[in-house]
């Protein structure tokens, strides 16, 4: 771990209980670490699953990885922030889709539809449909340069 371990965030971490079976505590620093030294983000910067992943070690398996990038949503870490595009068939091209609750029933019932159609789409369809994407928080850019 690098001179930035004693951020706010890092220490939140390191100070978090995980089960000690995982390595999603080090997939949580290690994606900290590409975020806090990260200069150039800001409330436009998004990442895909596949851009974070870049910055993980492939020793984290990939559902470690997936929970390490999950952990950094909740509420009470408040790192990153997970958004859905769409393909928006009337203007060709993919979109924010402002309703995220309506995407989440989705996933959860496994009835996939185009948020902006109506379309009904099969599993596949979806995944290429609408596409999962992170943002950072206003309160981790606010607090990434803070440390304990």
């Amino acid at each position: 771990m690098n001179s930035l371990s004693k951020s706010y965030f890092h220490n939140l971490i390191l100070h978090s209980r995980f089960s000690t079976d995982t390595d999603v505590k080090q997939g949580c620093l290690e994606l900290l670490d590409y975020l806090t030294e990260e200069s150039s983000l800001d409330l436009e910067t998004s990442f895909y699953f596949e851009e974070l992943r870049q910055h993980v070690s492939k020793e984290i398996d990939d559902e470690d990885f997936i929970y390490s990038v999950f952990y950094l949503t909740r509420p009470d870490v408040n790192v990153l922030k997970q958004e859905f595009s769409a393909w928006k068939p009337i203007i060709n091209d993919f979109a924010l889709v402002e309703d995220k609750t309506y995407i989440l029933e989705m996933l959860r019932d496994q009835e996939y539809a185009n948020p902006f159609s109506g379309d009904d789409l099969s599993s596949q369809e979806f995944e290429e449909q609408v596409l999962t994407f992170f943002t950072p928080t206003t309160y981790f850019l606010e607090k990434k340069d803070v440390r304990i």
